[in-house]
């Protein structure tokens, strides 16, 4: 079990002065909020699920690094760590890491259309990350958002039929609708600008917004992405209470690419293909739910329930960012 005055002191932290609280408490991987005589702070900790943890959040630790020394407005993470790190990580021993920042007051934006000042800011703000971001050597699958062959899709399609995950007329739909997004994206990923490690989770809950002016938090989600794809996607996802099923602000996302062009982004063709990133993501993601749904991930049956009500949310999702992205792509101009 993890003590905390140890987590305290291996990330020099100080003598806490006030009561934890773990803001995270149904997790497995708890944060705290600790009041220190060094100020207030936020401990994360993880314990990793595989080999590949270790390298991701070595590079979402040469991004976090490089946009704090570009001044991009976030969080500091504790000046003083001592033992074994892994990127901005310390090994807490009893296989968990933990790492430390400063705590902020603020609030996340509500569950709607971001502000054009804050889409601006955004836009800005990638565009700032984007500048020092590492450039990733290697090809698409460096992303993490694997395709797969409409074969593998019409087994697990099949398989989501029989144990009645979906309706056959849905999974005849999903069918149509995974072929038609493969060859959208494998057209998009053969014209696949560079890659570069980027922050790849701008959402409402890693948006603080302070007295000082908006906060980005949490790069532990960094990693490699096409610049303009990622800022497209989340100029969307901000722009709507839930993209897919509440249509954008259009007044939102188009704060959002006059801050992003203003602050030197790397802007690319306002065309369908700019939402390949989007689309990739939210394809895989599909696949993620629909794996779990039929139990290839383990869980209980509560668990498979829900990641079968999401499947059905994120195909619907899909369809529609898909059939109004020609049209969205008018708003990138």
């Amino acid at each position: 079990m993890l003590r905390i005055d140890h987590l305290v002191d291996l990330l020099g932290l100080g003598s806490p002065t006030g009561t934890l609280t773990n803001l995270k408490p149904d997790d497995v991987n708890p944060v705290f909020a600790v009041d220190t005589d060094r100020g207030p702070w936020v401990i994360k900790t993880a314990r990793p699920a595989g080999p590949w943890w270790f390298e991701r959040v070595r590079r979402a630790a040469s991004l976090e690094q490089a946009a704090l020394a570009a001044g991009i407005s976030m969080p500091a993470p504790a000046p003083e760590v001592q033992g074994e790190r892994v990127g901005m990580w310390s090994a807490a021993g009893d296989g968990t890491y933990a790492r430390a920042l400063v705590r902020i007051s603020g609030s996340h934006p509500p569950p709607q259309a971001l502000a054009p000042e804050v889409s601006a800011w955004v836009g800005a703000t990638l565009a700032g990350i984007e500048a020092v971001a590492p450039p990733v050597a290697g090809s698409w699958e460096e992303t993490g958002y694997r395709t797969h062959p409409v074969a593998q899709w019409a087994d697990w399609l099949d398989e989501a039929c029989a144990l009645e995950v979906l309706s056959p007329a849905q999974a005849a739909d999903a069918a149509k609708l995974v072929a038609d997004l493969g060859e959208r994206i494998e057209a998009g990923i053969g014209n696949c600008p560079g890659l570069k490690v980027l922050h790849r989770d701008v959402s409402r809950f890693n948006i603080l917004l302070t007295g000082a002016g908006p906060q980005l938090l949490d790069f532990d989600s960094a990693g490699p992405q096409v610049p303009w794809w990622e800022a497209v996607g989340h100029f969307f996802a901000l722009s709507s209470a839930d993209l897919g099923r509440v249509e954008p602000d259009r007044s939102s996302v188009e704060a959002a690419v006059t801050g992003y062009c203003d602050a030197g982004g790397e802007v690319g063709p306002a065309a369908r293909e700019a939402f390949t990133g989007k689309l990739a993501a939210q394809l895989s993601f599909t696949a993620f739910l629909l794996w779990n749904a039929c139990g290839h991930r383990g869980g209980d049956a509560a668990w498979h329930r829900r990641c079968a009500e999401n499947l059905h949310t994120s195909l619907g999702a899909l369809g529609s960012i898909a059939a109004s992205a020609q049209r969205w792509s008018t708003w990138l101009r």
